[in-house]
């Protein structure tokens, strides 16, 4: 599959899977900013799919997981790339497959539910079999129904971060790159 891709393609994947690396790696030497960096890497997924596809998109998610967990230290980091990773994949991919042309005016909110239950596919079960990688004191009830919504509250701002990066961001600094 990727023999059919141009020259162009391939170095732009491979320079972004290496800036990838570099701010995942940046993420477990900064740990005060750890979500951030990660999150900044996963952007890189969304980055991919735009400019390639969605194919080549899920090649470089794939890739890029496998990577960081062979060259990275801290392997629950990767876990959580991965899953920010997937979240911004099946985003892309809704966009990708025009979800509004079937659902017309309710399409924003086909979107917002899809959104919730990829996130939630991949989070509760994480908080609600494992809260000790997610919460490192006693968790009781309080502390885990406080963990569920702070996890939505969490997906709010991560979407959103998202949202304005590729769209204000990316749309200029992409250009420049295309050119």
């Amino acid at each position: 599959m990727f023999m059919l891709l141009k020259a162009r393609k391939i170095a732009f994947l491979g320079l972004l899977m290496a800036f990838q690396g570099i701010l995942f790696f940046a993420g477990s030497i900064i740990e005060v900013n750890t979500l951030f960096f990660l999150a900044a890497a996963s952007f890189c997924v969304g980055i991919a799919v735009r400019e390639t596809g969605i194919w080549h998109g899920a090649g470089f998610l794939i890739g890029a997981v496998l990577m960081n967990f062979i060259i990275m230290p801290q392997k629950l980091y990767c876990f959580t790339m991965a899953g920010f990773g997937v979240y911004i994949f099946m985003v892309e991919y809704l966009q990708a497959k025009k979800v509004s042309k079937y659902f017309g005016k309710w399409n924003r909110y086909v979107t917002i539910l899809a959104k919730l239950l990829v996130f939630n596919s991949m989070y509760l079960p994480t908080v609600v079999l494992a809260p000790q990688l997610v919460f490192e004191g006693q968790v009781n009830r309080n502390i885990l129904v406080l963990m569920i919504v702070g996890g939505q509250a969490a997906l709010f701002v991560f979407d959103k971060a998202y949202e304005v990066f590729m769209n204000k961001h990316w749309a200029r600094l992409g250009n420049k790159i295309r050119k």
